[in-house]
């Protein structure tokens, strides 16, 4: 699953890998791991939500993962992306 966001003049995606779970913050030509799939944590969490928090030029991106309580792995989670505290991107998906 790919979201691409734009932060001033710099397009960042992010990546997530639904069978590992890994996930990654692509901004620009650099790319930051949010998310190892080695961590259990990973895998096994009865948390149904998940945030990453980056910084970029004193900007701060924040990554929201909110998954279904019930078979939450096999079902679509939603994921937002906040700049600053101001949602830039949005999508459901698995």
């Amino acid at each position: 699953m790919d979201l691409a966001f734009d932060v001033d003049d710099t397009h960042a995606v992010f990546h997530r890998d639904s069978v590992t779970g890994r996930a990654e913050l692509r901004l620009g030509d650099e790319t930051v791991a949010l998310e190892s799939p080695y961590r259990p944590s990973t895998h096994f969490s009865l948390s149904t939500r998940t945030t990453w928090r980056h910084s970029l030029d004193g900007r701060l991106i924040a990554i929201t993962r909110r998954r279904p309580r019930f078979f939450g792995g096999f079902r679509r989670s939603r994921y937002q992306v906040d700049v600053d505290g101001q949602v830039v991107a949005a999508v459901t998906a698995r």
